[in-house]
C-alpha cells in the first residue's frame, strides 16, 4: 500500500521539466501583456494587431495565440493588470488611519488618481466592459478579470464594515453591496462622461469632479453616514486631499485642474465646533431635487435633519425652491406632466 501511495503521489506532482515549462509559459504571457500595454499607450488598442504584437514581442504569431484565443482575451488580460493597480491603491486607502467616512471619500479620489496617472488602464477597462468585447472574450478570461477586481470590492466593503462597527453607519434596509454599488456607479459614470470628448462641454457642465465630490457627500449624508458633511464646504475637501497626498499617496501629484474631493470630517471636531459655513441644511437643500425624484433616499435621512429644516437658515428655502423648480422641469421632460 505504501508503494502504491508513493506512486500516486509522484504521479500528481509535476516533473521538474513540466514545472519549468509552466513557469516559462506564465512569464511569456506577462511579457506579451507588457509589450501590448506599451503599444496601446503609443497607438491605441484598436490600431494594434496581434501580428504586430507578436513581432514586437519577438515571438511567432502562433505562439501568441497559444496564450490568447483572440484579441478580446488579450484585452481582458491587460485590463486585469489595471485591476491589480487599482486594488493596490484602494488597499492603501482602506488601511489608512483615518475615520471611515474619510476613507470612503478617499476611495473615490484614489480612482481619480488612477484615471489621471494610469490612463491606459482606465481606457482599456472602459473598452473591456462593453457588451461586444465582453461577450467575445472566453469565459475563463472573463472569470479571471472578475477575480482580479475582487480585492477592490473587498477593500470598499471593509470600510463599510468598519463604519458599521464604529457606529458611524446603520445599514438598515441597505446592505454593504448597495453602498458600494452606489459609489461605484457614480464614479464610473462620471469618468465615462468626462472622457467622452466634448459631451460635457456641449451640455455646459463644468467641474465634473467637483460635482462628483458633492454627489458622493450627498449620498453618504442620505445614508446617515456620520458625521454629516456640508457638500459645499471647500475647506474640508482641500484638507482631505492634503492629508491623502501626505499620508497615503506621496508619490502622486494632484490631478491637473481637478478640484479636491469633498472630505469626511475630522473625528476630533464635532458639529458645534465646525466653521460657521457648515450648515447641515445646505446638504438637505441641495439634496431636495434628489429627494423629490427618489423619495426612498429622503427616507434614509435622519429625522433631526428634517427638524433643523424648520429653523432659520436663509439658504434652505431658496435651495428648496430651486430644487422644486428643477424637479418640475425634470417631470416635464420625462413627459409625466
Amino acid at each position: 500500500m505504501n508503494i502504491i501511495h508513493d506512486v500516486n503521489m509522484n504521479a500528481q506532482q509535476p516533473t521538474p521539466t513540466a514545472a519549468r515549462r509552466e513557469r516559462e509559459f506564465a512569464q511569456r504571457e506577462q511579457h506579451f501583456v507588457d509589450v501590448a500595454l506599451d503599444l496601446v499607450a503609443e497607438q491605441g488598442f484598436m490600431n494594434m494587431s496581434m501580428a504586430q504584437l507578436a513581432r514586437a514581442s519577438e515571438y511567432a504569431t502562433g505562439t501568441l495565440y497559444k496564450h490568447f484565443d483572440c484579441k478580446e482575451d488579450l484585452l481582458l488580460a491587460m485590463t486585469a493588470r489595471g485591476s491589480a493597480v487599482r486594488a493596490d491603491m484602494m488597499g492603501r486607502v482602506a488601511a489608512w488611519d483615518a475615520p471611515s467616512r474619510d476613507r470612503m471619500m478617499a476611495i473615490g479620489y484614489s480612482d481619480l488618481l488612477l484615471v489621471t496617472h494610469h490612463p491606459v488602464h482606465f481606457r482599456l477597462e472602459q473598452l473591456a466592459t462593453t457588451e461586444d468585447i465582453w461577450m467575445r472574450a472566453s469565459e475563463c478570461r472573463r472569470q479571471a478579470l472578475l477575480a482580479a477586481g475582487g480585492p477592490c470590492a473587498a477593500h470598499v466593503q471593509s470600510i463599510v464594515d468598519d463604519a458599521v462597527d464604529a457606529g458611524d453607519l446603520a445599514l438598515s434596509a441597505h446592505n454593504r453591496q448597495n453602498v458600494s454599488m452606489g459609489l461605484w456607479t457614480m464614479s464610473m459614470g462620471t469618468h465615462t462622461l468626462v472622457h467622452a470628448g466634448g459631451l460635457l462641454d456641449y451640455h455646459d457642465i463644468g467641474a465634473p469632479y467637483g460635482l462628483l465630490a458633492r454627489n458622493y457627500t450627498l449620498f453618504l449624508n442620505a445614508l446617515g453616514w456620520q458625521p454629516l458633511i456640508d457638500p459645499l464646504d471647500e475647506a474640508w475637501r482641500i484638507d482631505l486631499r492634503r492629508r491623502l497626498h501626505a499620508e497615503v499617496f506621496p508619490e502622486f501629484d494632484p490631478p491637473p485642474g481637478a478640484p479636491p474631493l469633498a472630505p469626511g470630517a475630522d473625528s476630533s471636531t464635532d458639529t458645534a465646533e465646525r466653521p460657521a459655513m457648515f450648515h447641515p441644511l445646505r446638504a438637505l437643500g441641495a439634496a431636495a431635487l434628489c429627494a423629490l425624484a427618489a423619495p426612498a433616499l429622503a427616507a434614509q435621512l435622519p429625522e433631526d435633519l428634517f427638524d433643523l429644516a424648520l429653523e432659520n437658515d436663509p439658504t434652505y428655502q431658496a435651495a428648496l425652491a430651486e430644487a422644486e423648480a428643477g424637479a418640475q422641469q425634470f417631470r416635464i421632460r420625462r413627459g409625466s406632466i
